[in-house]
């Protein structure tokens, strides 16, 4: 079955954001989005949000959904060798690491054979969460084609737009950020951060003690570009910066301690946090290793007037649009 059409649907801490793509042969188009508010404690009002996601869809309405929540349960784990019961060691490794009866979650997992280590990628979500989220879009006529994390969706877009096969992919959000570790395509480490570009402004706002909206015109438009940015003010961001700087060096860390394998050999940015002047150049000084930013706009066609800007998960849409298994 070709379906040409498709509706993403990113579920996030505090925001839901919705895209309409109509699918090419290479590419995807935008055809509308939308965004509201929520409460992961009112999970009724999910159901007002899936009422109102139809106006911006379309007539068929097959959906594509990414959960990005730091209380769902993402693990990446090795497993050396090669298990002979590999689905009673990773749900071993679940029940145990996290304490919880996994009847009462939905449970999903792929995995990848990684020089000796047999590399699980596994994900769990609460069905008391899940179920009426999905049972919400049912009844509103949305055809649910597939559940995933933003790490699924995050890793599409950067396979689409990488060429070095063992990297460091930094997605920076408003509210906070992710870093995943992939090589040859298969992820090996993937970490939650709570630092994003709000944490940032916020800590560059208290700093110089200017308002939010100065903060983040300088974070924007200087950034550490030397020819637009004074000294006082490449002190503050640096500092403000380097917040996340820590948890970069740390996700490396990790990965080493985790598999003694090479060290990832270029870091790639993507999010909101592309748009800060000369950062990839700041990263690449600090860790002595190519910075690359990648727009996951190059890979849309749009022809809306109205600003992408203002979604915090666009990137994430954009990795569920190019969905091709169905």
């Amino acid at each position: 079955m070709i379906i040409n059409l498709v509706n993403t649907i990113v579920i996030g801490e505090n925001r839901i954001e919705h895209g309409l793509f109509k699918r090419g042969k290479k590419d995807i188009e935008l055809l509308n989005f939308s965004y509201f508010k929520f409460d992961l404690n009112d999970l009724d009002s999910f159901k007002l949000i899936a009422n109102n996601m139809r106006d911006f869809s379309d007539k068929d309405r097959f959906t594509l959904i990414s959960f990005s929540l730091r209380d769902m349960i993402k693990d990446v784990f090795p497993i050396k060798g090669n298990p002979k019961d590999l689905k009673m060691d990773i749900y071993n490794h679940l029940r145990d690491t996290y304490m919880v009866d996994l009847v009462d979650y939905n449970i999903d997992y792929s995995y990848s054979n990684i020089d000796d280590f047999t590399v699980v990628y596994s994900a769990m979500i609460s069905k008391a969460f899940s179920e009426p989220i999905f049972k919400a879009l049912q009844k509103e006529g949305f055809k649910m084609i597939t559940a995933e994390t933003d790490c699924d969706s995050l890793i599409r877009v950067s396979k689409l737009l990488v060429s070095d096969p063992h990297y460091l992919h930094l997605h920076i959000r408003r509210s906070d950020s992710t870093a995943l570790i992939i090589k040859e395509g298969k992820i090996l480490l993937e970490r939650y951060i709570k630092n994003g570009i709000d944490d940032i402004l916020e800590n560059l706002s208290v700093s110089m003690n200017i308002e939010n909206d100065l903060a983040e015109s300088i974070l924007f438009n200087k950034g550490f570009d030397e020819n637009k940015v004074s000294e006082n003010e490449l002190e503050f961001i640096t500092s403000s910066i380097d917040r996340l700087t820590i948890q970069i060096q740390r996700t490396i860390d990790l990965y080493f301690q985790t598999y003694r394998l090479e060290p990832v050999s270029s870091i790639i940015l993507t999010g909101v946090g592309i748009n800060i002047p000369y950062l990839d150049k700041y990263w690449s000084n600090i860790f002595a290793i190519p910075v690359k930013k990648e727009f996951s706009s190059k890979l849309v066609t749009t022809n809306i007037d109205e600003s992408i800007n203002s979604l915090n998960y666009f990137t994430e849409m954009v990795g569920l649009g190019f969905y091709n298994e169905y």
